[in-house]
């Protein structure tokens, strides 16, 4: 428990030093802008491809894990959109805020979850981290992305309006699919990136994270926890809550145990992701919203995550 409250903890910290920097005149406004940039079209791809095309998948269950996985993602996305009329009448909740709220429910943070799985178990929980990571993160982007596309609304244009060829171009620019689709095919064909490309992808991806978290705090505003309190709730509870234990139940019916199993329950409890924030703000979703969720989550977060794994485990 002490591992997870200690990757947890610095993770908060980092948000709240990004909006502590942003209340002052020490850094322009528009850094942070251009930093959302960077993160969504340089950091976090580099991450993704160096994450998924090392990654040796030959020592977990690969089918059972990622099959329950999959079952567990797809009944919380059933769930959420089965929400949304309800909310809209109960909360008068907007296109955008839905967004929001469906990405801080159905999104994790994939890092950090790593980072747990590699403390606690090592080299072995990493692969299986990584397992994960390479069928959560394409279902979840593609689905993010279809509702980003159907319910976002940008600051500075005009209402958004569907199409499917509309949706097929945000997919295929969109650069988080693409690296994820890099990685796997890396992977897959066993391709050697050699030592120098992957030491200077390395350099330059090592702070994506830290960097993001800055950004996730720096649009953080505390009229936005009020105004959005039972969203953010609601979202909170089926996140860290409701989810892990969907991946749990998934996870013994189709006979998935010890450490795999282990490592998806991390999964499904971490906190959503800090690139939900950099995304909403690309594709016209409810900043304020999904930055009070990421910060509500990753505090309440330090303690159900080892929580639902002692329960669970």
């Amino acid at each position: 428990m002490l591992t997870t409250i200690n990757v947890l903890v610095p993770v908060f910290l980092v948000i709240g030093t990004g909006f502590l920097i942003s209340r002052t005149d020490y850094l322009p406004k528009s850094v942070w802008p251009a930093l959302d940039l960077l993160c969504w079209y340089v950091l976090f791809p580099l991450v993704i491809i160096l994450s998924l095309s090392e990654a040796d998948l030959s020592s977990v269950p690969v089918r059972e894990l990622g099959g329950a996985l999959v079952v567990s993602v797809a009944l919380m996305i059933l769930l959420l959109f089965a929400l949304k009329p309800l909310l809209g009448r109960w909360i008068g909740m907007t296109g955008p805020e839905f967004t929001s709220f469906f990405q801080g429910t159905s999104r994790w943070n994939g890092f950090a979850a790593l980072a747990i799985v590699q403390a606690l178990h090592g080299e072995e929980g990493l692969v299986a981290g990584a397992l994960s990571f390479a069928v959560m993160v394409p279902i979840l982007q593609v689905v993010n992305v279809v509702v980003l596309s159907v319910y976002g609304q940008p600051a500075d244009g005009p209402p958004r309006v569907f199409s499917f060829r509309a949706l097929l171009n945000q997919l295929a620019r969109n650069p988080m699919l693409v690296s994820c689709f890099i990685g796997i095919c890396l992977n897959r064909l066993q391709w050697n990136l050699g030592e120098t490309l992957i030491t200077t992808m390395e350099l330059i991806s090592s702070s994506a994270l830290g960097l993001a978290l800055l950004a996730v705090g720096a649009g953080l505003k505390f009229n936005a926890v009020q105004r959005a309190r039972w969203s953010i709730m609601l979202s909170s509870m089926l996140k860290l809550v409701v989810m892990p234990l969907l991946i749990a139940s998934a996870c013994r019916y189709l006979g998935v145990s010890g450490l795999p199993y282990e490592v998806a329950i991390v999964c499904g409890a971490a906190p959503t992701a800090g690139t939900a924030y950099i995304m909403a703000r690309q594709m016209g979703g409810d900043t304020e919203m999904i930055a009070a969720i990421i910060a509500f989550q990753t505090a309440v977060g330090i303690l159900t995550l080892p929580l639902m794994l002692y329960l669970l485990a």
